[in-house]
């Protein structure tokens, strides 16, 4: 009778781990997830291109990026379509902006799009050229302001945080990407005395210093900010959101704390599965407009969520 009992309740906790093992993700999860929203990219980046011929700050340089992990990871993303966006993206912002007035002074268009270029250089994705990449750093150098910060470009501004937050992470964009050690010590000083009284409300702001200090103090902050559904929030108090989701997957995965933090991951790849729609995107509000679902949000929810998912395995 008791050997019968001791064989019956090993089966049973046996049956149990089987069945919670049976419900972990693992890596192969967070790649198929991933797969399984890079058709849509795909097409979705190549109608951007064709359709608003614009880099922007929200849509081929993620694309891009997402591409450049999906290639690294083995998934499928052709060679020759990252290739031709790579090419396009860099290629558009050194060229010159159409002039209004005729007296007016040459510019390139990546002069306006500061987020861009550094997003460019960091994505992981091959530089077009030595030139073209040296001339993207002169660029963010020279559109440092004198007191250390860079200003926000494009529609950025009008994303639903503190002006200062907006400014601040724009500003640490610009300094994970320069090589100008002057430019980034003045850049970081101003981080420093800006940010003292900023309460940030965007999980962007916590991600962005993290990969700026490369500390676990930091990457703390990012981590208390993971809500019980395995996600994060864009602004505080609100639902979890693919954007804040990937954003602080990509903070793990560059700092190397997939392993020390595998079911704070697994959560997080768990909470995207559960909201992966059926074509593989991620719906997602505005930045601008918390109640609107747009074309453009959906694109960098998903790209975010590609790219998070793909840093952190």
């Amino acid at each position: 009778m008791r050997i019968w009992f001791q064989l019956s309740l090993f089966s049973l906790v046996a049956a149990a781990c089987s069945l919670n093992a049976d419900e972990l993700t693992d890596h192969s999860d967070a790649l198929d997830i991933a797969e399984k929203a890079l058709p849509w990219i795909q097409e979705e980046g190549q109608w951007w291109i064709e359709e608003k011929e614009c880099v922007s700050c929200h849509h081929t340089p993620f694309g891009i990026w997402a591409g450049t992990l999906a290639k690294k990871h083995k998934l499928p993303f052709p060679e020759e379509l990252l290739s031709e966006w790579r090419e396009w993206a860099w290629n558009h912002q050194l060229s010159l902006k159409e002039k209004k007035k005729p007296d007016e002074a040459d510019e390139q268009i990546g002069e306006r799009n500061i987020e861009g270029l550094s997003q460019l250089l960091l994505n992981g994705s091959e530089p077009l050229s030595k030139e073209a990449s040296k001339r993207f750093q002169e660029i963010i150098s020279a559109h440092q302001k004198e007191t250390g910060f860079w200003s926000p470009n494009g529609q950025l501004p009008r994303q639903v945080r503190p002006a200062e937050e907006t400014k601040a992470i724009s500003t640490m964009w610009a300094i994970l990407a320069s090589k100008d050690e002057a430019s980034v010590k003045k850049g970081k000083e101003w981080l420093a005395e800006n940010t003292k009284k900023l309460k940030p409300e965007t999980t962007e702001f916590f991600v962005m210093k993290a990969l700026l200090d490369q500390s676990d103090e930091s990457l703390s902050a990012v981590m208390k900010r993971q809500n019980k559904d395995g996600g994060w929030s864009w602004v505080s108090g609100e639902e979890s959101d693919p954007i804040a989701t990937g954003q602080a997957l990509t903070a793990i995965g560059r700092l190397n704390k997939q392993s020390e933090l595998s079911s704070e991951v697994e959560r997080a790849v768990n909470f995207l599965k559960s909201t992966q729609d059926e074509n593989g995107i991620w719906k997602t509000f505005s930045t601008k407009d918390r109640a609107e679902q747009t074309r453009i949000s959906n694109f960098w929810g998903t790209t975010w969520a590609v790219i998070g998912l793909l840093e952190s395995q």
